[in-house]
């Protein structure tokens, strides 16, 4: 008769750490971006400026810009919800459905601004809706690792 020793969880703590709310927070945040900044290539390589005008002057859309829109508002948005589910975890399906819809929302902006072309326009919806889908899976993974986190701490 075999015996099987007894399980270790020595890798509980590693898979764990790899599930913590911060790692997964710069994981979303990192995707968004890494999406955004194609988009804003591909649109490019198709023929995009990126260029429209404000105030008489033509102003643009750079990678810069794209990476601070998305960075800046996904990075707060996502931590505080975070933050906040460790005293209310219900925040996050709230935080889910409003942020969705900001970035949504926010999605008509290209619509109702001059840019040089449908390819810049086109482009920069869909980087919304990139933010939008980041703060919906984001927040599932962050709640998912909330989970895991409250069991291993109840086992020990």
């Amino acid at each position: 008769m075999a015996t099987t020793a007894p399980r270790s969880d020595s890798a509980a703590p590693d898979r764990a750490a790899r599930r913590h709310p911060a790692l997964i927070i710069v994981g979303t945040v990192t995707a968004a971006l890494g999406a955004n900044l194609v988009l804003w290539l591909i649109g490019t390589a198709v023929g995009g400026k990126f260029e429209y005008v404000s105030d008489g002057k033509t102003a643009s859309s750079t990678p810069w810009f794209v990476a601070a829109e998305t960075v800046v508002p996904l990075a707060l948005g996502l931590t505080l919800a975070a933050l906040i589910a460790i005293k209310w975890r219900r925040i996050i399906l709230i935080a889910q459905v409003i942020g969705a819809l900001l970035a949504l929302g926010t999605a008509i902006g290209p619509f109702i601004t001059d840019f040089d072309s449908t390819t810049s326009t086109v482009s920069l919806a869909l980087m919304h809706l990139v933010v939008a889908a980041a703060v919906v899976f984001g927040l599932a993974a962050v709640a998912k690792s909330s989970n895991s986190v409250t069991t291993l701490n109840h086992r020990n």
